[in-house]
């Protein structure tokens, strides 16, 4: 068929195609959803973080009240020494340290794929945006022709 017979609908269709409206849109929700999954992993990993902190404080607590009762008579200044050792050397603190550590690290990615995906939804938005113009002239020209089919089945 040539150009001459190809109507101004289908020429519409056919650049709108060209432009790859479809797959930007695609790749908007692609990008979202990528986005929403890095921010329930942000969220896990930031409560997982809180969880092991609200552990190393009740168990520095617990070993601040059994180095207390072992050591009644010891000066103040003296048992602040001996708690940041006895918190320092204990077994379960530094696990609990390295989980932490462990943890800061996992939410830092998740952190920054968050940041990341943001940026790809900004980019297909804008990328979007910038094609909505097209979309606009593809619904009126459909509108045109139904108009027209209409006039012409009166």
């Amino acid at each position: 068929m040539s150009t001459a017979h190809v109507s101004p609908e289908r020429k519409a269709l056919n650049y709108a195609e060209s432009l790859g409206l479809n797959e930007v849109y695609e790749a908007a929700n692609r990008a979202h959803d990528r986005l929403a999954a890095a921010q329930r992993d942000a969220t896990t990993a930031r409560q997982n973080k809180r969880l092991i902190e609200e552990r190393m404080q009740e168990r520095e607590m617990d070993l601040i009240i059994d180095e207390s009762a072992k050591h009644p008579g010891m000066s103040v200044a003296a048992m602040e020494r001996h708690l940041k050792v006895v918190i320092h050397t204990d077994e379960q603190m530094r696990d609990m340290k390295v989980e932490a550590r462990a943890q800061a690290s996992e939410l830092d990615l998740a952190e920054s794929t968050v940041r990341s995906s943001e940026a790809e939804v900004r980019i297909a938005v804008a990328r979007m945006t910038e094609l909505g113009g097209y979309f606009t002239y593809l619904a009126a020209v459909k509108s045109a022709k139904k108009a027209r089919e209409a006039e012409q089945s009166e």
